[in-house]
């Protein structure tokens, strides 16, 4: 089977379709739980009694009808090619064409908007309880402000080519999550068959 990563340095050996098979499952739990939820709300309604439910969190992707260039790596490295070297890759980055709409993964408040040199444009939303989505290489909706009320779905920004760290990839979101300070796979939020 292919390597999920073009380079397999450190050990890296997951396929993409046994990864493929692990979002898939989680998916599968997802909307398990998601069922069980909406079967607790209907027998709540018919007064009979409540199950405990487990919250249950599903991103919309941030950019519609995107291909990954770069995925999350947790364990290894992956080649910069704008940077000549090896490194961490702890996001994916969605390829997009300059000025393609950026969107709220998930309800939220807008925690920070950053811009730096070398980073370029970033924005933090803070979902609550830990859990926060960044999107960075991005020209900022001109109304976006810090603490205002985001919901799943609504424009905050547009595609650029601001981050220099990352520029020889061409136009791309780099998006992370972020549960307790701590980055994580966002493919365990983000419900796509095909990535």
């Amino acid at each position: 089977a292919a390597s999920k990563w073009p380079c397999n340095f450190f050990g890296v050996s997951d396929t993409r379709e046994a990864y493929k098979g692990t979002l898939r499952e989680e998916a599968r739990i997802k909307q398990i739980n998601f069922n069980e939820n909406e079967e607790n709300n209907k027998n709540q309604e018919e007064g009979e009694e409540q199950k405990p439910v487990v919250s249950v969190i599903i991103f919309d992707m941030p950019i519609l009808n995107a291909s990954i260039i770069k995925d999350f790596v947790s364990d290894g490295v992956i080649y910069n090619q704008t940077l000549g070297l090896y490194s961490g890759h702890k996001g994916i980055d969605f390829s997009a064409e300059e000025g393609t709409q950026v969107l709220a993964c998930y309800d939220g408040v807008i925690e920070s908007i950053t811009t730096s040199k070398l980073d370029g444009t970033t924005i933090t939303i803070n979902h609550g309880d830990g859990l926060k989505s960044i999107y960075n290489s991005v020209e900022v909706s001109e109304d976006l402000f810090e603490g205002a009320t985001i919901s799943k779905g609504e424009v905050i920004g547009t595609v650029s080519n601001n981050n220099r760290t990352e520029y020889k990839d061409g136009a791309h979101l780099h998006f992370e999550v972020v549960k307790d300070n701590e980055k994580i796979d966002p493919n365990k939020y983000l419900l796509t068959e095909e990535k």
